[in-house]
């Protein structure tokens, strides 16, 4: 039966520069196709408002843009808020994103349009804004898109980056976060997990809540159906948004141990660094020669023809690595960590390899550069697997059936 859903989105989906906005703009355009949809986010500003009513306007009945307490351009306003945050962070351990995506002032602003609304369905990502499940109608069924086990990921950041000595105020910041996203796990009817991992953790964490598993879907045919102009090079590729912590430590664990190697063997590799807000040391590097730094652009697909293997050696990671079916849509295999392969659920020396050593990475690399056999097999393999499993389909169609038949 077609169901009245309430999608709600901490962040605004537009402008898309994170994988969790085309993640959701993706399954509301699916979810659009069977149910009656409507759409609540954060906007900062009036531009992310007006974008976003365009672009959602075709697929959902109603967008609600909600006010978070920092909106606007009062620069002191922001500077009073600053400081209560740090109060509320320093006296009670609250944390950034609990303190301004789940403020009073916000829930307020959600639960009216809820209260307005016969909704069968709310579906909040995250868990932060879920707090408010508590003040729902029993016959509401409460999902949550879990993106992750958040307390989890937080936690590896923290020891990563404080060498294992997390600062006090930092250990009570995360004791309070992972106390809160389980108690708000258990408010749930119903959790969305991304790889099998987190759908088997999260039954540990709120065993007498159902889940069910979806991975990000990916647009396969638009580059599928890519037209090359070229044969691939002797290059690499290392693709991400350098506005995240997690690329830029991978970004620098490739150059300093893993790409001198590489070159030592072939003089004449090229590397192509894609994506948004590369800080300016990544910048430097580029040469306009055998080494190009791009920043954002707007077809990645004219990049990604050029190259023979995508590298990702993440250290802090966690979620679905939705770049990596982008890459293998178009035949390119991967090389990486467990930390950034696994929720992938690829087979090693399949569709690319795994290995959390440098060296090994590396000859992999290496391999996949100057052997032509193999590099056409992972290929195919690459374009099969991601056919077969991350179509929007398979994900975000598997999810609408489930509204429709399960709830």
């Amino acid at each position: 039966m077609k169901k009245k859903i309430l999608i709600i989105n901490p962040i605004s989906l537009f402008p898309k520069v994170m994988a969790i906005q085309d993640r959701l703009y993706q399954m509301i355009i699916r979810l659009s196709q069977d149910h009656d949809v409507d759409v609540a986010t954060h906007v900062i500003n009036d531009e992310q408002r007006k974008l976003s009513e365009e672009k959602l306007r075709p697929y959902c009945r109603e967008f609600y843009p909600i006010k978070p307490i920092n909106y606007g351009r009062n620069k002191l306003r922001k500077k009073i808020i600053g400081l209560i945050f740090l109060v509320n962070y320093y006296i009670f351990g609250i944390s950034r994103r609990v303190f301004y995506w789940a403020h009073k002032k916000s829930r307020k602003q959600i639960l009216n349009i809820i209260n307005k609304n016969d909704y069968d369905i709310v579906q909040i990502t995250g868990w932060y804004q879920c707090i408010l499940f508590k003040y729902l109608n029993d016959s509401i069924i409460k999902i949550i898109d879990t993106n992750d086990i958040l307390f989890e990921k937080k936690e590896v950041t923290y020891t990563h980056k404080y060498n294992n000595k997390i600062p006090f105020f930092k250990k009570r910041e995360l004791e309070k976060y992972k106390m809160m996203e389980i108690e708000i796990l258990n408010y749930a009817d119903q959790l969305i997990s991304i790889s099998q991992y987190d759908y088997n953790r999260l039954n540990e964490l709120a065993p007498n809540t159902k889940s069910v598993l979806i991975p990000t879907g990916q647009s396969i045919e638009y580059f599928q159906n890519y037209i090359r102009n070229k044969e691939p090079e002797d290059a690499i590729l290392f693709y991400g948004g350098m506005n995240s912590e997690q690329n830029i430590t991978a970004f620098w664990r490739f150059w300093n141990y893993i790409y001198p190697n590489v070159k030592a063997k072939i003089s004449n590799v090229k590397l192509f660094v894609v994506g948004s807000y590369p800080p300016k040391e990544i910048k430097d590097l580029h040469n306009d020669d055998n080494i190009i730094v791009t920043g954002f652009v707007e077809d990645v697909r004219t990049y990604f023809e050029k190259v023979k293997v995508l590298v990702i050696p993440l250290e802090i990671a966690g979620g679905f690595r939705s770049r990596v079916i982008d890459v293998m849509a178009m035949g390119i295999p991967v090389v990486g960590t467990h930390n950034a392969l696994d929720s992938i659920e690829m087979v090693n020396g399949v569709h690319g390899f795994i290995d959390d050593n440098d060296n090994v990475m590396c000859n992999r690399i290496i391999k996949i550069l100057s052997d032509k056999e193999l590099y056409d097999n992972l290929s195919t393999n690459c374009i099969d697997f991601v056919s077969q499993k991350y179509s929007i389909d398979t994900t975000y169609g598997k999810l609408s059936k489930y509204y429709l038949q399960e709830i």
